[in-house]
């Protein structure tokens, strides 16, 4: 069964405003991040994101070069970044309803105290699903690849050695067999001697 615990993820905040970097920081669950990085500007930020991946992104709205909202596509379009916008009451509604359809989770700044620590503690576990999912694909391609090689090899048997599909197969099992490997390392052998 997969183990979420042991992941450790990144967050950065963006935020002019060094109360509310305070707020958010004694809001962090310290054992689902590992890297905290605070930034005071848009500019700063994109430039962060730019040099390195990121799991989680609050960002307190507005900042000093520009409303927020911006940065908050960004993050959210170019990567798999879980991304919080932190907004005044008075625009909240309005917000969620513009953000919402990016996957942008809206908090009201105003309650960042009872908030912060639930949002980023839920942007950090669908963070553990995307890691899950990526793992996943990974090794369904990988198996794909592998897949794609062996049959390669089978019909290069049925061609080159006049073998039936079902001898090549049953040539690569017995193969990888004796030598103790995978049939996709027996195939990448047969691809290199006969290919």
């Amino acid at each position: 069964m997969y183990d979420s615990s042991d992941i450790m993820h990144s967050l950065l905040v963006v935020s002019a405003s060094d109360q509310f970097d305070s707020a958010v920081r004694r809001s962090i669950p310290q054992k689902k991040f590992g890297s905290i990085e605070f930034r005071k500007s848009s500019a700063l930020a994109r430039r962060f994101l730019l040099e390195r991946e990121c799991d989680v992104v609050i960002i307190n709205m507005p900042l000093s070069d520009e409303t927020g909202e911006e940065l908050a596509l960004y993050a959210a379009e170019e990567s798999t970044t879980s991304v919080i916008l932190a907004v005044p009451r008075e625009v909240y509604s309005a917000a969620t309803e513009v953000m919402s359809s990016h996957g942008i989770l809206v908090i009201s700044k105003q309650d960042i105290a009872s908030q912060a620590e639930h949002a980023i503690s839920f942007m950090g576990s669908w963070q553990d699903r995307i890691s899950l999912l990526e793992q996943k694909l990974l090794k369904s391609q990988n198996n794909l690849e592998e897949q794609r090689i062996i049959t390669r090899a089978k019909f290069l048997l049925v061609e080159n050695k006049k073998m039936t599909e079902d001898d090549a197969h049953r040539y690569i099992g017995k193969l990888a067999m004796d030598r103790g490997v995978s049939r996709a390392n027996i195939a990448r052998l047969l691809l290199d001697e006969i290919g």
